[in-house]
């Protein structure tokens, strides 16, 4: 229970933003296409003479590269490439953009209290007993209650949006709410719109 309490104050202390996922294999693939680039960028530089600053400019982004691709980890298949031409493919520029997309994604608070909980979850079972496998059933309820709640609220926003003349129905059955399911809705709906 310790640890629960001191990861709950770090949350608290530091804020969920700083949370990311760890990196995907789209993610690998653009880290091992990135240090590829910048081997060949160096032996170019090299190879048609450019000035020292140039060559040490790209023998540096190279040896960059190379943690970048230690952090995020080899791909399944990393690709060979053979010259410029193969690394300035358009499928390369495609996997570039993926991977800055698929980067741009945090862990959003909701889903790290759900992580959180999960593992709540598991150490309430291992470690309390009978009342921890209770407390830990509890948590899963909650969790899938949670995720129900949210899966209700995107299928409503789909249906009104393919049957405008429900959106009144919507409103009257929202109207009789209280004030703290509006909100709650309101939040979820907001999570639900927003791009990620």
């Amino acid at each position: 229970m310790k640890a629960i309490l001191i990861a709950s104050l770090l949350i608290v202390i530091t804020g969920c933003e700083t949370f990311r996922p760890a990196p995907d294999e789209v993610q690998k693939q653009n880290a091992w296409l990135h240090q590829q680039t910048c081997s060949l960028a160096a032996k170019t530089a090299r190879q048609q003479g450019g000035s020292p600053q140039l060559c040490g400019l790209t023998d540096l982004s190279h040896t960059q590269s190379q943690a970048w691709t230690a952090w995020t980890g080899m791909p399944d298949s990393p690709r060979t490439f053979t010259d410029a031409d193969d690394i300035l493919s358009d499928e390369n520029y495609t996997l570039a953009e993926q991977a800055a997309q698929s980067a741009a994604k945090r862990i959003t608070p909701d889903e790290y209290v759900l992580e959180f909980l999960d593992m709540a979850a598991l150490i309430a079972a291992v470690v309390g007993g009978a009342a921890g496998l209770k407390i830990s059933a509890a948590i899963k309820t909650a969790r899938d209650k949670a995720a129900a709640v949210r899966e209700i609220i995107t299928g409503n926003e789909i249906f009104k949006a393919a049957n405008p003349q429900a959106a009144d129905a919507f409103k009257r059955a929202q109207a009789i709410q209280s004030p703290q399911t509006r909100t709650i809705v309101t939040q979820l709906k907001t999570k639900t719109a927003s791009p990620t």
